[in-house]
This record gives structure tokens, C-alpha cells and sequence, in this order.
């Protein structure tokens, strides 16, 4: 579709007006007909979680594909209609033109699509990695309870093996919580949000 600026007596000027051709020649639309074709922006919403916003990104990069889509059937029909040599010379620029943008466009949403899967599969990944790092810190307080040693009445017998089996298991509970601790903190700089 081609747009040009007119401008009026006064020199301020009127919004573009779209222009589509037909074979006696050209006809235009007003600008409120553009207000209704133009894509729809994606709302900045700082309460959006990251999947949320980029399914939003994702709906928009959609609705613009199938006007884009639209365009291309309107373009085809003028086309094929046209019997003017330049003029249809011109719509088969703007179809070949069209039809780049709408691949570019398609690649951004499977890009978008790839990015969306990863996203997910990180946030999977951290939550089970929240659920171990707590049980491991549950483990670790109960462990720290038992490691005080407690008082043995006189008769009864308490190894050296017990207490250093009990301490061996507790120093690979908090092994195992210093690692998922790492891994929370890593996760975090790539802008994954926890639940809380």
C-alpha cells in the first residue's frame, strides 16, 4: 500500500491517507480507516510475570502476521484485476515487498515461540530446585537439632560411628543446599521470578 503526505493551505498537515488501486485507477482511504488497521501495541504492565508478557509479545506478533495476511489477499485481487501495466507493475513491488516482511515476521515468532519454551523450561527447573533447596533445609535444621549431642544415660552405649554418620549426613545436606542456593542466585540474574 503506498502513503504519501498531502498538506493543506495552512501548512499543517493531514495524517496519511492509504491508497489502494482498482483499474480505472486509484482510489484512497481516510485516515480513520487506518486508526482501525494498525496493530495493536503490547501494554507495558510492570506486574506481568515474563511468560505472561511475552504471550501478550506473542498474540501481537500474531494479529500483525494475519493483517499483514489480509493486506496480501488484497494486494493478489488488485493484482489480478488491474489492467493497467505500471500500476499493477507497482502492486507486484509492494506483494514482493509484503511477502519479505511477512517472513521476517514469521521468523520472529518462532523465534519468540523458542524463546517462550526455554523460559518455562528455566522456570520448571527452579521451582523443583526450591522444593529440594527447602526439604534440604528442613533436613539441615532437623540435622543441626540432632548433631547436639544429647544426654546419654549412664549404662547406655552412643558409638562414634552413630555421631559421625549423622555428621557426615548433614554436611552433605548443607552441600547439597549451598549448590541449589547457587543455582537460585544464578537463575535470578537471567530475570527468572520465584514464586513465593
Amino acid at each position: 500500500m503506498k502513503y504519501h503526505n498531502t498538506k493543506i493551505n495552512d501548512g499543517n498537515q493531514r495524517p496519511p491517507e492509504r491508497r489502494t488501486f482498482t483499474n480505472s485507477g486509484e482510489r484512497s482511504y481516510d485516515s480513520n480507516t487506518l486508526k482501525n488497521e494498525a496493530p495493536r501495541s503490547v501494554s507495558s504492565c510492570s506486574s506481568c510475570t515474563p511468560s505472561e508478557g511475552l504471550s501478550e509479545l506473542l498474540l501481537a506478533l500474531q494479529d500483525e502476521l494475519g493483517q499483514m495476511s489480509f493486506e496480501h489477499q488484497d494486494l493478489l485481487k488488485q493484482i489480478q484485476e488491474t489492467k493497467n501495466t505500471n500500476v499493477r507493475e507497482d502492486l507486484e513491488r509492494e506483494l514482493d515487498s509484503l511477502v519479505k516482511r511477512m517472513e521476517r515476521k514469521g521468523d520472529q515468532i518462532c523465534k519468540l515461540k523458542k524463546h517462550q519454551n526455554n523460559v518455562e523450561k528455566l522456570r520448571q527447573k527452579a521451582r523443583k530446585l526450591k522444593r529440594q533447596a527447602a526439604s534440604v533445609k528442613k533436613r539441615a535444621k532437623d540435622l543441626d537439632g540432632m548433631n547436639e549431642l544429647p544426654v546419654i544415660p549412664r549404662g547406655t552405649e552412643f558409638s562414634a560411628k552413630t555421631t559421625s554418620a549423622l555428621g557426615q549426613k548433614g554436611k552433605e545436606s548443607l552441600q547439597l543446599l549451598k549448590n541449589a542456593q547457587k543455582l537460585q542466585m544464578t537463575l535470578k540474574k537471567d530475570d527468572i521470578v520465584w514464586d513465593q
